[in-house]
């Protein structure tokens, strides 16, 4: 038979628990692969043993066969099967016996075998490329390269270099030297100290220092004068104060942990003011809205003439003087906090300045929805249902979600549905086009006898979104607003 061009090794990265990996070459005994597999999580390479570690099948199929192993191979984990044809001769032709083609093709097809393995070899080691003028690359001798490196000199021989000599460190060096990145380094020597193990200062010199991260390089610092950063601030896009201080810009976060129907617990933070005149920094506090507006923590925060609505919305707001010196948090029903700056309280308070921080929903009762606040996403604990019906129709519907009203959001809906026959589906976001729901554009598809549940993000600035089904037969559809991102924020 002709034996094709064939590198006769091939490899694979093992999928977890694989077993069998195809080899591509013939062999003519199950002992003429050399099977290794490298652990992926140790990099130690093993030769596998034939029987206890891994069977051969397709001995003597020209398009080769299989080697399973016995024990599952770990997830990346590399397996590599390179042929292993002896370099021996079974076959002798006697001089007045029969002299067959089968056997001489045999022993021709074994030769090419071992000449592509060898190739293989060769194209794997290192060589001396054609053009080079060097005809030898000896290396010294293992007396005069022993503890040594293998270096070349000035014309590109090979030589024994010295260099190997340890140098003793101490117990503590050794444990910074196995650290794999910066930062593990920084933690052993303890770089990077803690707030609280600082001398406190309450004045700063021009040539004080900080030490700032490099954003272009995570595993580098720099340090720059209190004169340098001011320069640097000053030329920063962020809004500066009335005060000339540019305030690091620090999110205020809501929570309803105090009273979980009335009241709002607030994380210090900064506000832009909304006319952008300035910035003022405000401690944390809580408030209550529940109760007209007074200043300070654990007081009123509902403008005056207002309450909590039911099943409404409630604005939160960061209130400051033109200064920034005094501050405060209210709420009001508008999100253009127009009662709450005409509240007399505010107004004698110098209260002019303001910032929308967050805003809410309540409930029939007119409590606050339990929510958790990341950045500008709120959640709520226990989502609410915006729709459960049986009663559809094909027409695109409006529906009202659970999300704040008049401010840009991009609600996450939890949509759920069973029903009897093939149904394709659309939900909208407010002032998106209509459009019959088809297999080639709906949003998902009930299947006879299924029941589906996905999430998808809607835009609304007014608490609506839309639906829409291609045919009524659902047994029933289910909306909830799961939660939603305040794009106002």
């Amino acid at each position: 038979m002709t034996v094709p061009v064939n590198d006769r090794r091939i490899q694979y990265t093992a999928t977890a628990a694989q077993t069998i990996f195809p080899y591509d070459f013939k062999i003519d005994a199950n002992t003429e692969l050399e099977v290794k597999q490298t652990v992926y999580a140790t990099g130690d390479t093993n030769t596998l043993t034939l029987t206890t570690e891994y069977t051969v099948s397709g001995v003597g199929d020209a398009g080769g066969g299989n080697v399973t192993l016995v024990t599952g191979a770990a997830v990346d984990d590399t397996i590599t099967i390179v042929g292993n044809t002896p370099l021996s001769r079974v076959t002798d032709f006697n001089q007045a016996g029969d002299f067959l083609m089968s056997d001489l093709n045999n022993q021709l097809d074994k030769l090419t075998n071992i000449l592509q393995e060898n190739d293989t070899t060769i194209n794997r080691a290192v060589k001396l490329k054609d053009e080079d003028t060097t005809s030898s690359l000896e290396i010294p001798t293992a007396t005069n390269r022993a503890s040594k490196f293998l270096a070349f000199d000035a014309s590109g021989d090979a030589i024994a270099s010295a260099g190997t000599t340890e140098t003793t460190v101490s117990s503590f060096m050794a444990t910074v030297l196995d650290d794999t990145t910066a930062a593990a380094a920084r933690t052993t020597l303890d770089a990077e100290q803690k707030a609280n193990s600082l001398t406190a200062i309450t004045t700063l010199e021009d040539a004080d220092q900080f030490i700032v991260a490099d954003n272009s390089d995570s595993d580098n610092s720099k340090k720059i004068t209190k004169l340098n950063l001011a320069d640097a601030l000053a030329t920063d896009a962020a809004t500066t104060s009335t005060l000339g201080t540019t305030l690091i810009k620090k999110r205020i976060i809501g929570s309803n942990g105090t009273d979980t129907e009335h009241d709002i617990d607030f994380t210090a933070g900064s506000i832009d003011f909304s006319d952008g005149s300035g910035q003022a920094y405000i401690a944390a506090l809580t408030k209550q809205a529940d109760a007209t507006f007074a200043t300070g923590d654990n007081s009123g925060a509902m403008a005056s003439g207002q309450s909590l609505p039911t099943s409404g919305t409630v604005h939160w707001f960061g209130l400051s003087d033109a200064n920034g010196t005094t501050v405060d948090i209210g709420c009001d029903t508008d999100v253009d906090a127009t009662n709450l700056l005409a509240d007399s309280v505010v107004i004698a308070a110098g209260l002019t300045k303001y910032q929308r921080i967050l805003s809410l929903r309540t409930d029939a009762s007119a409590n606050f929805l339990a929510f958790t606040q990341y950045a500008n996403h709120i959640f709520w604990t226990s989502p609410p249902t915006d729709l459960s019906t049986s009663s559809t129709t094909t027409s695109k519907t409006n529906l009202s979600i659970t999300v704040p009203n008049s401010i840009e959001v991009m609600a996450t809906l939890g949509i759920g549905a069973r029903e009897g026959g093939l149904i394709y589906t659309n939900v909208f976001s407010e002032g998106q086009d209509d459009s019959s729901p088809v297999q080639d554009n709906r949003d998902f598809c009930l299947e006879s006898g299924s029941r589906t549940g996905l999430e998808v993000s809607r835009y609304t600035q007014s608490a609506t979104v839309a639906y829409r089904l291609s045919a009524t037969t659902p047994d029933k559809l289910t909306i909830k607003t799961k939660s939603f991102v305040d794009l106002g924020i």
